[in-house]
């Protein structure tokens, strides 16, 4: 059962890489704050998301790294006077120093090999006729041999962050989703692939309408540490996170591939639902570029 907190501290969600977006969010943001506040009977919209992924302490170090990261922004305005904008960023990154001589990211005692991936997407308008989205993506992934007897192991934090926010529920909707977690398959044989472990984390803020979590993950995953905070309403937010380690042992030679991904998007639209077809054209280039990656490594 998901463990219930009334606080959880900024700490589960690093922003250091993306400050700089969050100082442009405040200058790209401005005229719909600036609306608001001049005229308060304007409807106006918010969304944002933010997904944080780390695994660190291998047990043993990748003979091959890749990663990838996407992101799409999308607005349109129907209306004289109306404003929007939508700004999204994503980061993925492997560290790979074998003697440990480079720290990892918001770990720094801890050891490499690490990999990590984040996005932030934000969007928002103001007015009576626009649509507001960004999307993100981000990849990273690690290919290991295993001798027989060994045990693979890892440890791992995922952090989400939504927040959503409306003033007239009959004439505005706001979205925010993340989706991220991390798939440990064995391709010792090409052609009897198959997945050994698997940590998915997701959260879906739909406002006004129904909103939803999911938490799962295999029996070689070890929970440690995991929360979440829900708050419902005009104004809604998700805070969610999960801490622990795999532990995997093998009977004989392996070849894994460690699969790290999330998907992060936000819309904000008020009185024109027709637009929100170009989010799902937007998402699935993204998730499709995604794909071709991963077929690159079976």
């Amino acid at each position: 059962m998901l463990a219930l907190r009334s606080k959880l501290g900024r700490k589960y969600l690093p922003k250091i890489e993306y400050r700089w977006l969050w100082q442009f969010a405040g200058t790209a943001l401005a005229p719909v704050a600036v609306l608001v506040a001049a005229t308060p009977g304007l409807t106006a919209t918010f969304a944002a998301s933010e997904g944080f992924l780390q695994l660190q302490n291998f047990s043993h170090n990748p003979y091959g790294t890749d990663t990838v990261a996407n992101t799409a922004a999308f607005t349109m305005i129907d209306a004289p006077g109306d404003n929007a904008a939508a700004i999204a960023a994503a980061d993925a990154i492997f560290v790979n120093s074998p003697g440990g001589d480079i720290p990892c990211p918001f770990s720094p005692f801890s050891s490499t090999p690490c990999l990590q991936s984040s996005a932030v997407n934000l969007a928002g308008g103001v007015g009576i006729d626009y649509f507001a989205a960004g999307a993100s993506q981000a990849q990273v992934i690690g290919n290991f041999f295993v001798p027989q007897g060994d045990m693979f192991s890892f440890d791992f934090l995922a952090a989400l962050n939504l927040n959503t926010s409306i003033n007239t529920p009959k004439k505005e909707m706001a979205n925010s989703a993340t989706s991220l977690g991390f798939l440990l398959v064995n391709n010792t044989d090409i052609e009897n692939i198959q997945i050994l472990d698997y940590f998915h984390l997701q959260a879906n803020l739909v406002t006004p309408g129904n909103d939803s979590f999911y938490l799962a993950n295999s029996p070689n995953i070890y929970l440690s540490n995991y929360g979440l905070v829900y708050q419902g309403g005009k104004q809604e937010s998700i805070t969610a996170y999960g801490q622990g380690y795999l532990s995997h042992s093998f009977s004989e030679d392996a070849h894994i591939t460690l699969i790290e991904y999330q998907a992060n998007h936000v819309t904000a639209t008020a009185r024109a639902p027709e637009p929100s077809a170009a989010l799902g054209l937007i998402i699935l280039g993204i998730l499709g570029f995604g794909r071709r990656l991963l077929r690159r490594f079976f």
